[in-house]
């Protein structure tokens, strides 16, 4: 079977216009997310983007998770994104940061023992303290 030289060009095109969707849809939740990382596999230096607090906090395995749950069920959930997104600008935090003060809230809430004991409010002035603030500010 011998292939076409416009098949071949058609083909080409399709492939270069799936990349290139793909790689608006990744800038556009860059974007939303605030992500101000180099894509390039450097570290971002945002204290307050998740794979800053991730790497200068140290979590459980339930914890992170717990992150990991929160943040996949945002990405996809157009409505829980708004959520999160209206709940950070309301209290003056990230996207990031309210995805993992959620997911410590679900976690470590005021019923549960542990919260009262301390771990989860400790975790949460620590993602706070990251970029200098704190749940009082």
């Amino acid at each position: 079977m011998k292939i076409e030289k416009k098949h071949i060009i058609i083909i080409i095109i399709i492939v270069v216009a799936v990349a290139a969707w793909l790689l608006w849809k990744r800038s556009k939740i860059k974007a939303m997310t605030g992500d101000t990382s180099s894509g390039g596999g450097g570290k971002s230096q945002d204290a307050t983007s998740l794979d800053y607090i991730l790497e200068h906090i140290t979590f459980n395995g339930t914890e992170r998770e717990k992150i990991n749950a929160v943040y996949n069920r945002a990405m996809t959930d157009k409505s829980y994104y708004q959520s999160i997104v209206a709940s950070a600008n309301a209290k003056g935090y990230s996207f990031d940061q309210m995805v993992v003060l959620k997911a410590l809230w679900a976690l470590y809430n005021p019923t549960n023992s542990q919260w009262i004991n301390e771990r989860g409010w400790k975790l949460q002035q620590e993602v706070l303290k990251l970029n200098g603030q704190s749940l009082w500010s």
